[in-house]
């Protein structure tokens, strides 16, 4: 359902010359946050599997669905409210597991 939805979405901006321009800024998003990420798995905050291009997809739609809702509630609220918390659930799904020291 969500890719038919999405694919909807898409289409409906062809015709105005938006989708080119949407999937090129999204795509670079998206490459920059891939660069990035090794890094932490080389540095351990990441866990050694991690899927680099679902962490960084889901990273993108994760501020991608925050800035949407935020934008569509008319900037009421401010981001700093939940910038910690969405940060916080986010690296708790990509962290390194911790050893314990015996």
């Amino acid at each position: 359902m969500c890719l038919s939805l999405c694919r909807s979405w898409f289409y409906s901006f062809e015709g105005i010359g938006l989708s080119d321009r949407i999937h090129e800024m999204l795509d670079r998003y998206l490459e920059s946050i891939k660069e990035v990420m090794p890094r932490g798995v080389d540095e351990g905050e990441f866990h050694e599997t991690l899927n680099v291009d679902a962490a960084a997809f889901t990273f993108l739609g994760m501020i991608q669905s925050t800035a949407t809702i935020w934008a569509l509630n008319g900037y009421i609220w401010y981001l700093d409210q939940w910038r910690n918390q969405i940060l916080e659930i986010y690296k708790k799904g990509v962290a390194a597991p911790q050893q314990v020291l015996a």
